[in-house]
């Protein structure tokens, strides 16, 4: 299964606010592979195979990260991002929105940080 292009954006935007080289990201985000994808209701979670393009961290512990946040819609349903990291590359990603149900369809999006 392969990354949305929702997905996609969300890790080229965590790139981009962590001052982290986007090169080989883009060059090689068509080449990610995801192993779950779950629906929750108010949100989502995808987890990743890991790749080298998604090492953001020399640091081997397992830590999460979360400082950027999406707007969905017209309504700007917030939908706060949460980046889990393991031996310095992206796992998984998890947004969820506090106060609405999530969209049937992303029509289109923003991003933010806290």
């Amino acid at each position: 299964m392969k990354a949305t292009d929702f997905e996609k954006d969300i890790l080229i935007e965590l790139f981009k606010r962590k001052h982290i080289d986007t090169k080989g990201l883009v060059e090689s985000i068509e080449e990610i592979e995801v192993l779950d994808r779950d629906f929750t209701g108010v949100g989502f979670v995808t987890s990743f195979e890991k790749h080298p393009c998604l090492k953001v961290t020399d640091c081997e512990q397992i830590d999460k990260y979360l400082g950027l946040e999406a707007y969905l819609n017209e309504e700007r349903i917030i939908v706060p991002l949460i980046f889990y990291i393991e031996h310095g590359y992206i796992e998984t990603i998890e947004g969820y929105s506090c106060e609405h149900p999530w969209p049937e369809k992303i029509e289109f999006y923003e991003f933010s940080s806290f």
